[in-house]
């Protein structure tokens, strides 16, 4: 090629700067949107392992013990080097009342390393300069405002006097986002950190050292508990981090690709079009090259320059713009969530070259095609004439002032063919049932998702700490005269037994009795009471977390008794539990338990689904007045046939023990006045009713007899799974506390006088939370962030999450596919609107001259045109408007060119 054909050439590539940029312009965007559906997919998964590891700490393994870091551990290949961190003592508040933690140091390199936040302020670097948890502060009544004096107490040898506690006074330096309540080891972290040199000067044996190690850049193994079970071969008792590294990250790799695809597919299909029309409307320039000598291979070579130009150069551009929006977009969201996730991975850049090349490859193929159509002969076409000496037919065939704009939009659509015609309004048909078709589909998903969505997602219950065994006597004879029950007490304090044992007291009455001791192992220990609940910095905790629709927050007890008329310990199988072998391998469970809820008709009508009782009444049980009892089959697989529906059913009072911990009542009874026996006599009487009478009597309105087939049902209901397990309203709790105290206050109430609400009155305490989570909980890893927050604070946890977040799962990943779909195919819709009414400006141009010379004004031609957009887009209704518009203002540009 000569160099006058180069300059023509470049002279006529810049003259047609207008068609080339319009080109460039379609091949940045396409690049634009391949580039970053990559980097979404890519970030969505950094963005929720972040949010992980700002949560739950980016460390994998950590070391507690005293002395120096493990030396397999810090030398492995797949761990960091170890950061330190330190605690000694135990500290308590500044009057050595309440225990705070421990006392200790945090390193900058093990709080940098393991992704710690400071709420503000700073960690401590003088010796006078303390930093705590912003939790800690407000459980424990200090000020948060930096610069504020925080006075603390503790000893520095076990068991203290008074002698031994040090107060100190520190300046309030920094406040510390949540950790101990989070991490797995959090109970070892120090809650009160002071510099290295103040901790150093600490002169105790009680220390101990806390190592952390992280996971080397570029490590990534695909089950992360097997590498760290071979690590606690090394050293056994390390901490694992699983909250992070047995968390499966959410996110559908079907709905990535699928997106991924269908922006390459589609922008690809765009993009091609485009450069085929392109080199259309290059045709003369193409001609005359030829004429000037220029060969085939030239014409190709030309072609092919301009193509690697116009995609390479602006497809590239497309990519950058695609990452500097990325990151624009990212550092809002990182500031917004406080973390740093944004990365352009080598599978970002990868994906972006892949579209790149098939770019590339459509647009040689494209040229192949049409040098192909340019080998074959063009044959003229014949010219039919339609001869009819039928007067009415001829006068329909010509123009008059009333047809004439649609007769010549007529004549224009059939010189385009009947398959463009017709293939127009296939597409409009076919993009009107895929978005009629993808809103079906997530309509059906959603429906999936309510139709298995009665379930709580989360159900977590606190447990006291000492377990109890359980204790029953048989209904009381109320005919048992008190004298009699006076001769007793005098044998009792005659004979030192004081008032502990109600078991001789009920034998020498006269009056059945049972007691499970711990020897026996069939029966699971009460470990739940009504007035042992969860602190209220664990409950504002729960509540903030995201992804939570709404958490129920109630009440659970196995503690206390409950009898029935007819009550028989054989059916139970309580008489053979205590010393039968043939229970061995069986699951134990508690014998008792009631879970009182806020009660809604949507929980009553999961509940009464079950029972046909003519005694269900939805007002009574909410006022407490009736029960639904759920019964387990006895350990020997028969169920209890003693309690009937219409019942009503004994709840007693806790015994003292276990509602105090220790006997109101155990004053040194040997001590006592001969005068004042007889009233020391009748508190007593009150207590024996206090152990065996009733608190309350509500009916057993339904009882549902659990199976296979309905036990699944109700599993977030049944707490600890129990024999007997009763659900009732919360009123029903607050009648039983209420009565509680009353008959308390009556039996001690003049002994203690103003004090016996300060000390023994007792209060209602939520030990339990039902959780349902919102669709987006997927998004913020809710479950693993709430199971952190109950396993440290002794809260049993069961989480039905997994088992519903199938079907959310599913609802998410239809909705995210289906969008896509409606989205593309709604831009692929536009777009091919916009090109066909580009084309046909382009290739109607001469005719529009010839109209608008003959007397045809620019605005009836657009009219003429518009009724053929009309005509073929109305079969796609959803997008006509938009269509409609966009194409309105294509012909509207063109017709103001028209001379």
């Amino acid at each position: 090629m000569n160099i006058r054909v180069f300059l023509l050439v470049c002279k006529s590539f810049f003259r047609r700067y207008k068609q080339v940029l319009n080109t460039c312009f379609v091949t940045f965007l396409v690049m634009l949107f391949v580039t970053a559906t990559a980097l979404f997919r890519d970030n969505m998964y950094n963005m929720q392992d972040e949010l992980n590891k700002e949560r739950f700490g980016s460390w994998f393994v950590v070391e507690v013990k005293q002395g120096e870091a493990n030396k397999d551990l810090s030398n492995h290949k797949f761990l960091t080097k170890p950061q330190h961190a330190g605690s000694a003592v135990t500290v308590y508040d500044g009057s050595y009342t309440f225990k705070m933690g421990y006392l200790g140091y945090i390193s900058e390199e093990f709080f940098t390393e393991n992704n710690m936040q400071l709420r503000e302020g700073h960690l401590p670097q003088k010796d006078n300069e303390i930093a705590l948890e912003y939790s800690t502060l407000v459980e424990y009544g200090y000020p948060t405002q930096i610069g504020s004096t925080i006075k603390i107490s503790y000893s520095e040898v076990y068991s203290a006097s008074k002698e031994d506690v040090i107060y100190e006074e520190y300046i309030l330096c920094g406040i510390l986002e949540e950790y101990t309540e989070l991490w797995v080891c959090g109970d070892a972290m120090p809650t009160v950190i002071v510099n290295k040199n103040q901790y150093d000067q600490i002169d105790t044996k009680m220390k101990f050292d806390i190592y952390s190690y992280g996971i080397k850049d570029g490590v990534e193994l695909d089950d992360w508990h097997k590498f760290y079970l071979t690590l606690n071969d090394i050293m056994k008792g390390i901490y694992y981090n699983d909250s992070v590294y047995n968390y499966e990250l959410w996110g559908a790799e079907f709905v990535y690709t699928y997106m991924y695809l269908a922006v390459v597919i589609i922008g690809v299909a765009i993009l091609t079009a485009k450069i085929v029309d392109y080199r259309r409307m290059r045709k003369d320039f193409n001609e005359k090259m030829r004429n000037l000598g220029a060969s085939k291979k030239q014409l190709l070579l030309i072609r092919n320059i301009e193509t690697m130009v116009m995609i390479i150069l602006f497809g590239i551009l497309g990519i950058i713009v695609a990452y500097l929006l990325g990151n624009l977009i990212s550092d809002k969201v990182e500031a917004a969530l406080n973390i740093d996730f944004y990365r352009i991975g080598d599978s970002v850049i990868k994906r972006s070259i892949f579209a790149m090349i098939i770019a590339i490859l459509a647009s040689w193929l494209s040229d192949v095609i049409v040098i192909l159509k340019e080998k074959r002969h063009k044959k003229s076409k014949k010219i039919r004439v339609y001869i009819s000496d039928n007067e009415k037919q001829m006068q329909k065939r010509r123009l008059n002032h009333k047809n004439h704009l649609i007769k010549i939009q007529n004549r224009f659509s059939k010189s385009e063919g009947i398959f463009v015609r017709l293939g127009i309004r296939i597409f409009n048909l076919c993009i009107i049932f895929i978005i009629l078709g993808s809103i079906y589909n997530v309509v059906l998903a959603k429906k999936e998702l309510e139709a298995n969505d009665n379930k709580y997602d989360l159900v977590a219950t606190m447990s006291d700490r000492y377990l109890k065994p359980y204790e029953f006597s048989a209904y009381i004879d109320k005919d048992i005269p008190y004298p009699e029950f006076a001769d007793l007490y005098e044998w009792a304090f005659n004979n030192n037994k004081i008032n502990r044992d109600y078991q001789d007291m009920l034998s020498n009455c006269g009056i059945a009795n049972l007691k499970l001791g711990r020897s026996n192992k069939y029966l699971k220990y009460s470990n739940a009471c009504i007035t042992n609940g969860c602190s209220k910095n664990l409950i504002d905790m729960i509540e903030s977390v995201a992804g939570v629709e709404n958490v129920e927050w109630g009440l659970y007890e196995n503690q206390r008794r409950l009898e029935w008329e007819g009550i028989n310990y054989n059916e139970t199988g309580l008489s053979l539990m205590q010393n039968s072998t043939e229970l061995a391998g069986k699951d134990s469970k508690y014998l008792f338990g009631t879970e009182y809820l806020n009660v809604d008709k949507a929980l009553f009508e999961r509940l009464s689904k079950y029972s046909d009782s003519e005694y269900l009444d939805y007002d009574a049980f909410c006022k407490g007045e009736q029960i639904i009892l759920l019964l387990n089959k006895n350990a020997y697989g028969n169920y209890d046939k003693t309690i009937k529906e219409g019942m009503d059913i004994v709840y007693h009072y806790y015994p003292i023990e276990e509602a105090y911990g220790y006997d109101v009542t155990e004053s040194d009874i040997k001590k006592i006045d001969p005068d004042t026996f007889e009233e020391e006599r009748k508190i007593n009487e009150m207590l024996f009713d206090i152990n065996t009478s009733a608190a309350v009597m509500p009916m057993v309105a339904s009882v549902i007899y659990l199976d296979e087939n309905n036990k699944e049902e109700f599993a977030d209901l049944i707490t600890g799974e129990c024999y007997y397990m009763a659900i009732a309203s919360m009123e029903l709790a607050n009648k039983l506390v209420d009565n509680q105290n009353e008959l308390l206050r009556n039996c001690i109430g003049k002994y203690v006088g103003k004090d016996f609400d300060a000390l023994y009155k007792l209060n209602l305490n939520y030990n339990k939370f039902n959780m349902r989570f919102t669709d987006s909980a997927v998004l913020f890893s809710t479950d693993n962030l709430v199971k952190a927050y109950t396993r440290v604070n002794n809260m049993k946890c069961e989480s039905f999450y997994m088992e519903k977040n199938v079907y959310r799962e599913q609802l998410a990943t239809s909705i995210m596919q289906n969008a896509i779909t409606v989205i593309l195919a709604l831009f692929m819709n536009i777009m091919v609107a916009i090109m066909f009414a580009q084309n046909r400006c382009n290739n109607r141009t001469k005719q529009f001259e010839i109209l608008y010379r003959n007397g045809m004004t620019k605005k009836k031609i657009l009219i003429m045109s518009m009724y053929e957009v009309i005509r073929e887009d109305i079969w796609c209704i959803i997008t006509l408007p938009i269509v409609i518009l966009l194409q309105f203002f294509t012909y509207k540009i063109k017709l103001i060119k028209l001379k």
